[in-house]
């Protein structure tokens, strides 16, 4: 599959170079590692796409707000989230479960999953229904970490991977060929899968994203630091994002340096 068949316009904001791709991503995302981890993302999903566009688990919209010039329909779970979206206009939303879309049969030309697959248990049916909102020769395009990442963690240790797991509510782990496996036992073909962020860029960000992960539910540093970090002006703000650019950037800058840690899936169905 040549990547110009999975395809429309999309990156508005390709031409950000690393720094201000992470100071823009610090803006959105407040938490440097997670900022790091979707400024990968971001370079990694060089996959021009064809409409109309579902994306699933969409959140408040922000990044594929920078991804795609339009979405047309996007979907969560999170109803706090979703209000924040439809505030912007053009952009039909809609609380509702990947397990069971309310769209018709051969609905939509790209199904978009950023960092969800992974979340989701009863993959099984989401990829099911992925499959059935397609469009023959309709492609879903993913993000998705690795199981390969268990090796390149901060400490090497089976507990550790598993406390991670627990932490980043991962339920779905699986290698590159495990998930093509998985994509081509649900009936999509041409199935790349196009790695990203590397070994030493997984282990930078562990490193990092471990401390704010460190508490539970609201009482996590991450949740903290964003709760402090909004009790300062907005210069003050600026100041700190400022701060953290060049130790993200060095994650980021890394991202293809050993072992893929994370990949863009990119399945395409079958013609009509």
């Amino acid at each position: 599959m040549r990547d110009a068949e999975c395809a429309t316009d999309m990156q508005p904001n390709a031409g950000l170079d690393d720094q201000a791709l992470i100071l823009r991503m610090l803006e959105i995302y407040e938490v440097p590692s997670l900022a790091a981890w979707r400024a990968a993302e971001f370079r990694a999903l060089a996959v021009p796409c064809e409409a109309p566009i579902l994306e699933l688990g969409c959140g408040d919209g922000a990044f594929s707000d920078l991804l795609f010039a339009s979405v047309d329909c996007a979907v969560d779970l999170s109803s706090r989230e979703l209000r924040k979206l439809a505030r912007r206009p053009g952009r039909r939303v809609a609380c509702m479960d990947a397990r069971y879309l309310g769209f018709g049969d051969q609905t939509f030309g790209t199904v978009f999953a950023n960092c969800v697959l992974e979340h989701i248990e009863g993959l099984t049916l989401a990829l099911s229904e992925c499959r059935r909102v397609l469009k023959p020769r309709g492609t879903l395009l993913a993000t998705v970490p690795l199981a390969e990442m268990n090796g390149h963690l901060r400490l090497s240790a089976g507990w550790y991977s598993r406390l991670r797991a627990g932490q980043l509510r991962h339920v779905n782990l699986f290698t590159a060929p495990q998930w093509r496996r998985i994509l081509i036992d649900h009936g999509f073909r041409d199935v790349r899968i196009r790695p990203y962020l590397g070994s030493r860029s997984c282990f930078l960000w562990d490193r990092l994203d471990s401390f704010f992960c460190l508490g539970v539910s609201w009482l996590r540093v991450g949740n903290a630091y964003k709760a402090g970090l909004r009790l300062f002006p907005e210069a003050m703000r600026t100041a700190v994002r400022r701060a953290w650019t060049r130790r993200c950037t060095e994650i980021l800058s890394g991202r293809e340096a050993g072992a893929a840690c994370a990949g863009v899936l990119c399945a395409r169905l079958p013609g009509g």
